[in-house]
Order: structure tokens, then C-alpha cells, then sequence
């Protein structure tokens, strides 16, 4: 289904983890390039700073394309089929570039899948002005990327696409519970997203259902955020007990996911827990004011400066389950790696077997064995 060879995005897959292996020093540089050669990536997959050239270099080709061929065909209306027609042939190059020349998130491949998503969705709901349709398309287009391409910025697109297509049909009929029905099928989506990217061994599309499982985390806090929630309702006065019930969730789910990474070593939420306490300090922030902005940010830059230094010395050692020296890591992090390392180091090497008698050689002192007396 995949526009990619299934084994070299599985092998690339096996490629990130040699290379994290090695810098951590679980095996050598040598064994890791040695491994990496028996597994062959056919794929263009620049480092960031191409990425980021080409891509800025794609969206000007996009955009100058777009616009001089508007020029060209003077269009003064129907601009949803010109929308259209250039995110079909924003698709065409993609699969293109996909098939034939094997971008794989290279900054050419990411900047068409966006055009073909964007011009299509739009030229679809530009003359309905329905935002859940356009969500909807959106989802759609986002599903079939994410399948096609294997691309995690679709995936994510995926994730919110729906969320927001289930606000758009909710907030219509009864605001109300909007906010909690979003909770609850953020959470759905993150406990099976979860669930799956530990049980599956499919290595193409286990990252994407990994970076699935962290949206819908973060989407969970953010579907229940006062300041989303203010926003969402467009000038409708929620109840005192209402908005006393999403200042708790604001202040308090952060902090449960510091927590729950703690007890459990996960950084997923370790990390998610420190970015989201400071999304609730700059909403509270945003609504009460008790200090100037500059010292707020001095006084919280000075505290997790402070608080970085104290960890990072206490963790230097094994301590509570955590270590900051990345070097101990278990093996348990690279659950297939051990098998491929046995395998591609060892599974070809073949003995020849020596025979039990050997003949000594010589001219006549050896009787004859050797080839001349």
C-alpha cells in the first residue's frame, strides 16, 4: 500500500536504532556500519539542513507555479476547480517524487503532500463555507497520506482533523458537552494508539502510532485548557462550576503527567508534563496578572535552570530508577536489535571444516606425501 519499499522503511527503521545504539556505545561503530550495510536503504533521505533547503526551495516552485498559472488561465471564477486541479497536480509530483526519484521526508515530499492536502480541501469547501466539511476532507486526505506516504506530519494531521471535525458536528447541536465528549475521545485514541505501538511489529508505521499516542496526550490536555475552552465557546458565559471545573484540569493535568512519568519512567509524559505546566502558567498568567512579564520570565528561567543543574548532578548516578548517562541504557530499548546483530554479524560466516589426518610433506622424509621424494 505504501509508496516506499516495505523493506527499506523497515530497514531505515533498523538504521535509527544502530545509530542510537552506537552513540551510546551498546555496540561499536564498526559492528553498527557493518550491519548497516546488509541492510540496504533505496531512499533519499537528506539531513535537516537539506530538508529545510528543499523544502523552502518547494514552496517557492509551488507558489510561483500556482500563481502564474493562475495568470495564464485568467480565472475570475471557479476557483474551486482551480484548487482542485492544482492539488492534483501537486499529487502527481508527489507520487513522483515518492515512486521514482524515493524522497522519503526529504522537504520536496512534505511540502507537496501539504499542497495536495491544502488546495484540495480547500477547492472542495471553498463555495460550501462548511468548516466540518473541510475537516472532514481534510481527515480523509490525512488518512489516505498517512497510509500511502507513511509520513508522521500527516498523522498527526489525521489526529486533529478529527477532533476537530467532532467539534464542528457537536458544537452545533449542544456546546455543552463538546469539551468533555473531546476529553474522553482524545483519551480513546491515545489508550489505543498506545496499546498498539508496543504490541506491533510492524516497523513501517510503528513510529506514526507512536507520534499519534503523544497528539492525543497532548490533545486531552488541550480539549480541556480554560483558555481553549473560553475561546471555543465565541462569547458564551460558561456557569461559575463550569469554569471552576477547566481551571482544575488546566492546573492539575500537567502535573498528573509529571507524575504518572515519574512513577512510571516515561519520558513521553515526563516531557509532556513539563511543556503543558507551562502552557497552564501562561494561561493563568494571561487572565491574573500578579507580576510583570520579565520577572515572571526571569524568575521561571532562574528556577528551571537551577532545577536542570540539581537533577542532572543527582542523576549522574543511578538514583530512583533514572540515570542521566545515556551510555547504561538496557537493551530493552532496542527490542529486535540484539536478533539483527546475531544474525547479520554471525548468521553468514561459514567454517570449513579440517580433516582429522594431515600428511606431513617433505621429499623423502615424509614417504611420499608431499609431491615429489
Amino acid at each position: 500500500m505504501t509508496a516506499y519499499y516495505k523493506n527499506s522503511l523497515e530497514n531505515l527503521y533498523h538504521h535509527k536504532q544502530i545509530d542510537e545504539a552506537t552513540a551510546m556505545e551498546y555496540i561499536s561503530k564498526e559492528q553498527g556500519n557493518t550491519i548497516k550495510d546488509k541492510l540496504p536503504i533505496n531512499l533519499y533521505t537528506p539531513n535537516l539542513f537539506v530538508k529545510i533547503g528543499l523544502g523552502v526551495l518547494t514552496y517557492f516552485i509551488i507558489i510561483g507555479s500556482t500563481g502564474l498559472l493562475y495568470l495564464m488561465l485568467s480565472i475570475s471564477r471557479s476557483y474551486n476547480l482551480f484548487f482542485v486541479f492544482c492539488g492534483m497536480v501537486s499529487y502527481v509530483f508527489l507520487e513522483i517524487m515518492a515512486t521514482k526519484k524515493k524522497h522519503y521526508n526529504s522537504g520536496v515530499d512534505n511540502l507537496l503532500m501539504i499542497a495536495s492536502v491544502a488546495f484540495i480541501s480547500s477547492g472542495l469547501a471553498v463555495d460550501n463555507h462548511s468548516d466540518t466539511l473541510l475537516s472532514l476532507i481534510v481527515l480523509c486526505l490525512s488518512i489516505w497520506m498517512t497510509i500511502r506516504f507513511a509520513d508522521r506530519f500527516a498523522a498527526c494531521s489525521a489526529v486533529m482533523a478529527l477532533l476537530a471535525f467532532l467539534y464542528f458536528i457537536l458544537s452545533s447541536l449542544f456546546f455543552a458537552i463538546t469539551p468533555f465528549f473531546l476529553i474522553i475521545s482524545a483519551g480513546i485514541i491515545y489508550y489505543f494508539a498506545n496499546k498498539k505501538s508496543k504490541l506491533s511489529t510492524n516497523f513501517v508505521y510503528k513510529p506514526l502510532v507512536k507520534i499519534i499516542a503523544i497528539i492525543a496526550l497532548l490533545c486531552f490536555y488541550v480539549c480541556g485548557n480554560y483558555f481553549i475552552i473560553n475561546e471555543m465557546s465565541d462569547g458564551i458565559q460558561l456557569p461559575t462550576y463550569v469554569s471552576a471545573v477547566f481551571w482544575l484540569w488546566t492546573m492539575i493535568i500537567p502535573i498528573l503527567y509529571l507524575v504518572k512519568g515519574i512513577i512510571s519512567k516515561d519520558l513521553i509524559f515526563i516531557r509532556s508534563g513539563v511543556l503543558l505546566i507551562a502552557a497552564s502558567v501562561i494561561t493563568f498568567k494571561y487572565y491574573h496578572t500578579i507580576m510583570p512579564v520579565e520577572q515572571a520570565l526571569l524568575i521561571a528561567g532562574i528556577v528551571l535552570t537551577l532545577g536542570s543543574y540539581i537533577l542532572i548532578q543527582k542523576l549522574k548516578k543511578a538514583k530512583w530508577g533514572f540515570i542521566y548517562n545515556e551510555a547504561n541504557v538496557t537493551a530493552n530499548k532496542y527490542e529486535n536489535l540484539e536478533g539483527i546483530i546475531i544474525g547479520e554479524t554471525f548468521g553468514h560466516q561459514q567454517q570449513t571444516p579440517e580433516p582429522d589426518t594431515k600428511f606431513g610433506g617433505g621429499s623423502f622424509g615424509g614417504s611420499g606425501a608431499g609431491s615429489n621424494y
